[in-house]
């Protein structure tokens, strides 16, 4: 019994990759303020609200509140709405959305009613499996964003925000 258990253990070890603090603390700080680069946000407002589905387990809890630390109720005015979402429940209706794993990115991009929706990732290879956005962070900042998925999308941004931007397809 302990065999099976210490091999899955480590298995669970290696092949999982650690969410990073500090890359969440500044996405926390980012990505709200993103959605208002949206020209359209304000028609993807859900009750007159900018509401914020992330998609995972503890991690998405994690950013959940550091979002609410971070933002409080308002992002520029505009109330704000964070929610934490386990991968096997029905997605919300949301202004945005934020996923941990790379292999749920194209099942929340092709859900039906958010085709138009930012879908942010945690990471680039999650941009490369579908979803639009995410933020390469080094001695800078910079957006990282799937053209395809973009166009795909019909999101408008600000072209000030766009000529920061680094492309991927």
């Amino acid at each position: 019994m302990r065999l099976p258990l210490l091999f899955f253990l480590l298995a669970t070890l290696l092949f999982s990759a650690p969410v990073d603090k500090r890359v969440l603390e500044i996405q926390a700080r980012l990505f709200p303020r993103i959605v208002l680069f949206d020209r359209n946000y304000s028609e993807k407002l859900q009750q007159g609200s900018l509401v914020f589905a992330i998609i995972g387990g503890s991690e998405a809890v994690e950013l959940k509140h550091q979002i609410e630390r971070r933002w409080g109720e308002t992002i520029k005015g505009v109330p704000l709405v964070v929610t934490a979402v386990k991968r096997d429940e029905l997605l919300p209706e949301a202004t945005a959305y934020y996923i941990f794993e790379a292999s749920a990115a194209k099942n929340v991009f092709q859900s039906a009613g958010i085709a138009d929706r930012i879908i942010f990732a945690y990471d680039e290879e999650g941009v490369r499996e579908g979803g639009i956005i995410t933020l390469e962070i080094g001695r800078r900042v910079i957006p990282v964003i799937n053209k395809k998925r973009l166009q795909e999308s019909g999101i408008t941004f600000d072209p000030a925000f766009l000529a920061t931007t680094r492309w991927v397809r």
